[in-house]
Parts: structure tokens; sequence; C-alpha cells
């Protein structure tokens, strides 16, 4: 994409773009996904609103990473906010078809899935009575935007950007990537602790829930991507368990690895993140997105496609970032795709690769 505005300049057209609509959609963020899946949910909608010429609005009070107010905990505003308790419980994502449910969710019934799918259209139908009461205007909410929307390329000419999906994209990730005062005040202190060098490698090596989605991979796997690719020796890793930290630093003791990871973390899982006490869940969300952030200033960085954190990552570094398990020419694709398929291409793409046999998947 040439001449992409600076973040600031691109929020500047957004605002003016989004306030000039009279349609309105309200799309809630913090559902029931982690942090970067919800992020990518974000995205698709502020690019759905535009294509569209719909007001987006912004419900976040609740938000599963929140701990006050939801968005405005961590990033500066970009649109307004609405209230409403309602729509905790009747403002959800769409539904994908039953086609692609019963390809995708193999585990559930027929049944379960009709279930399902008919539970979320009467939560969407009662939601647009709830918000002509609430906000005096019939309005569209997060189920009107359809899910995992592949688009090669993207025109929205009213904030003066195009390009395919990665670059327009990672722009407006870059225009929401701006953090509070009080927030970039925290995360600079945990930055600090992290001892980082001016050159670095990055990589995330997960544990917890994602072994509920597909197998986890193991370390072997990214350190040999970063062998091969980078003479850079400290390495900033995101891990949501310590043992992983310490098998690491035992198995590899030539590179140095940094990372925030403490040692009472045993593996991250998104429901017990979402009950935790606020205070808890702000201490985690800040070291988190340092972490993050640090991320986009390494020289190098390999991941998987199937972890949220990962995805995003490689995303605001395409083309630079390594994907670990698909190629660079699957990635504008596997970054646009539920994360069912995401898998299944990752068990494709790997299973043809020359990697030892204790570490292939099956």
């Amino acid at each position: 994409m040439n001449n992409m505005p600076s973040p600031d300049e691109l929020l500047r057209r957004y605002r003016e773009a989004n306030e000039s609509y009279k349609r309105v959609l309200v799309f809630r963020t913090g559902i029931e996904q982690g942090f970067f899946a919800e992020h990518k949910c974000l995205i698709h909608a502020i690019i759905y609103c535009l294509q569209h010429h719909l007001r987006m609005k912004l419900y976040s009070h609740g938000a599963n990473y929140a701990y006050a107010k939801g968005w405005t905990d961590y990033f500066q505003p970009f649109c307004e906010e609405v209230g409403g308790d309602f729509n905790m419980k009747y403002n959800v994502h769409a539904v994908q078809r039953l086609k692609i449910l019963r390809r995708e969710q193999k585990q559930l019934s027929l049944w379960g899935i009709v279930k399902w799918k008919v539970k979320y259209a009467l939560y969407n139908r009662l939601w647009r009575l709830l918000a002509l009461r609430e906000y005096g205007t019939a309005a569209l909410s997060t189920s009107d935007i359809p899910p995992y929307r592949e688009q090669d390329y993207i025109r929205l000419p009213e904030i003066g950007i195009e390009g395919n999906y990665p670059e327009v994209f990672r722009a407006l990730a870059r225009m929401l990537w701006r953090f509070t005062p009080e927030a970039a005040a925290e995360m600079k202190a945990e930055t600090e602790r992290l001892s980082l060098p001016a050159h670095y490698a990055a990589t995330q090596i997960r544990g917890g829930d994602k072994v509920t989605e597909t197998d986890l991979y193991p370390a072997e796997m990214f350190v040999r991507l970063i062998e091969q690719n980078t003479p850079l020796r400290d390495v900033l890793l995101l891990t949501d368990d310590y043992a992983i930290l310490e098998r690491v630093r035992r198995d590899f003791p030539d590179i140095r690895w940094h990372s925030l990871c403490a040692p009472e973390e045993q593996g991250y899982y998104n429901n017990a993140f979402a009950h935790e006490a606020s205070e808890a869940k702000h201490r985690q969300m800040i070291r988190f997105l340092a972490q993050i952030d640090a991320m986009l200033r390494a020289d190098f960085f390999t991941g998987s496609v199937v972890m949220g954190p990962s995805l995003f990552v490689l995303e605001m570094m395409y083309p630079a970032g390594l994907p670990a398990d698909c190629s660079a020419e699957q990635f504008p694709l596997a970054s646009q795709i539920s994360i069912p398929r995401r898998v299944a291409m990752a068990r494709e793409y790997l299973s043809g690769r020359s990697i030892p046999s204790q570490y292939r998947r099956e």
C-alpha cells in the first residue's frame, strides 16, 4: 500500500467518515474469545462498517479483558462508546452457516448446532428491539457482521487506503494500537524489566487451553527457525507456562531468553482469565500487552498462525515475520479464515515438512 497515512491521520479520517454515516452498528468487543481473536473481529467490524457506510459504536463494558471500563482501560478511544446492559447477553458474534458448522464443529450434534443457531437468531431479534428503546434508533449488532469474510483486495476510499488484506489490517491495527498514558507508563515499566538489547528476535510458545483447539507445538520447532533465519541469540519469549521458560533455558543455553512469565503461571486458560479479580486481570493484561508491543519491535519473529498473539504479530510484521506452520504464500489466506481452517492448513503444511518424527503433528 503506497503513501499509507500515519496512524494519527488515519484516525482523523476514520472518525470523520464514521461520524458521517446515519445507520448505526453497535459492536461488542471482549465477548468470549482471547484478546487478539476479539481484536481481529473488531478490525473486521471496522472494515465492514466502512464498506457498508455504517456508523460503528463500541460496547466494551464487561469485556472479558476489562478490569474497570473496557476498551479504554488500555487503549485510547477511536469511536463513540455506548451503554446498555442488554448487550452483555444479546449482542453476540454471528454464527457460521449450518454446513460450515457441521464441517468445522464435528464434536457437536446436528441438533445441538440447530439449537445454537436458533438461540442466537432470537438473541439478534430481541437485541434490535431493546436497542431501539435504548438508543432511539434502529441499529445493527455484532451478529450482523458475517464471520471470516475472505477479501483479497480491500478499498476503503473514505479513509484513503486500499491494499491486500494484510496491508489494510496492519494500517487499521496501528490506528488502534494507541495506549492510554496510564497503560503506556505501566507497560514501559514492565518492558524495562525484560532488559532487552537493541536487537533481538522473538517468538511465542503456547500452553494452556490452546490444546483444546490444536496440538501444542514443541519449542524445538521455533528455536530451529530462529537459528536458521537470524544470528541474533537474544530472544523475547511470550509464554503462558513458566515450565516452558525453564525448559528452553535448560535445553537451549546458547540463547539468552527474555520473558515476563512468572513462576506461578502454569498455562493460560481463557475462562479462568475472564473470571480473574479485576486487579489481577489488569496486571496480567499490562504484562501481556507490554510483551506484544516489544515483539513488534523485534528484528525477527516467528510464530504460529493458530495462536492469536502470534498471528497478530505476524500480520503486523508481514511480510517480514516468518510463520512456522504455513507458507508465506498461504499467509494472507491463513490470516482471514477460522481457527479450524487454520488448524487444517497448518497440519497439511507441517505434514510435508522435514520435521523430526517426534515433533511432527499427527
